[in-house]
């Protein structure tokens, strides 16, 4: 029979990840603080980053309590610290709008597009606009659209309504290839090549893409190439002839050119 005399009486033990918690005077959070902040002078790294090993070779008497007041206290420090970097840039301001064109062929923007059939295959798209009067002059599809083939497209658009002042682009291959810059110097057409990664640069066709992305491009399911020219020019119909366009006084393209050449008329005629 086991008696109170035979058993051997434990002492409840804490727990081995238990904490105790000690009075914490400044002065050793100071020095935490001072021998973190000397290891890490440009306070490169966040203090989410510190290794216990760092504060325990340290302060290796004092338990995580006051670890983690001293990594709080160096958060802040990195904090303030990069705080005040950071007032020493300039404040990021909006890039300014583009300036609208005054007249008809001042610049056209052009750009491509990439989407696929039902079948996985894919083609391109070939967008010219007039910046003037946000007009989509023309939308080439087809698999492939080498420079060569964008000389001949801008060729079709300058016989309807000439050619333009400038053309405005992104870095592209077929835009930097030699037949193109034939083309442009044998018309007289300044080339502009917007920034690689600036899109805002060349905003008007950048937005005439969305559009044509989302009401088309993404709003059909494509089984062959004929599919795709024939509803793209339905599209370019109605976007040019049909909506008006708030930056264009809530007029078509379509009669904002014609109030265009209207008014240059009765101009001269009065001049």
């Amino acid at each position: 029979m086991l008696t109170a005399t035979s058993l051997e009486l434990k002492q409840p033990q804490a727990p081995v990840n238990a904490i105790t918690p000690v009075n914490v005077s400044p002065g050793d959070i100071a020095s935490v603080v001072k021998a973190w902040d000397s290891r890490t002078a440009s306070l490169t790294k966040a203090p989410g980053f510190i290794s216990t090993t760092l504060y325990q070779s340290v302060l290796p008497n004092h338990p995580w309590p006051l670890i983690e007041v001293a990594q709080w206290q160096s958060y802040t420090t990195w904090t303030k610290a990069h705080d005040n970097a950071d007032c020493n840039h300039l404040t990021e301001r909006y890039p300014p709008a583009m300036a609208t064109p005054e007249v008809l062929n001042q610049s056209w923007s052009v750009d491509f597009m990439n989407d696929a059939l039902v079948c996985g295959r894919r083609f391109r798209t070939f967008n010219v606009v007039d910046d003037f009067n946000r007009e989509a002059l023309s939308i080439e599809i087809d698999l492939n659209l080498p420079a060569p083939r964008v000389v001949r497209v801008l060729d079709r658009n300058a016989a309807n309504r000439g050619y333009p002042a400038m053309l405005r682009m992104d870095n592209g291959p077929e835009f930097i290839s030699l037949a193109l810059a034939e083309w442009a110097e044998k018309h007289a057409v300044k080339v502009e090549l917007i920034r690689p990664g600036k899109p805002t640069q060349n905003a008007f066709i950048e937005r005439f893409n969305r559009t044509y992305r989302t009401e088309t491009l993404d709003f059909y399911l494509f089984r062959t190439l004929n599919e795709v020219r024939e509803i793209t020019e339905k599209w370019l119909s109605e976007y040019n002839c049909e909506r008006p366009h708030e930056s264009l006084n809530n007029m078509t393209p379509e009669e904002y050119r014609q109030h265009h050449y209207l008014a240059g008329i009765s101009k001269n005629a009065w001049n």
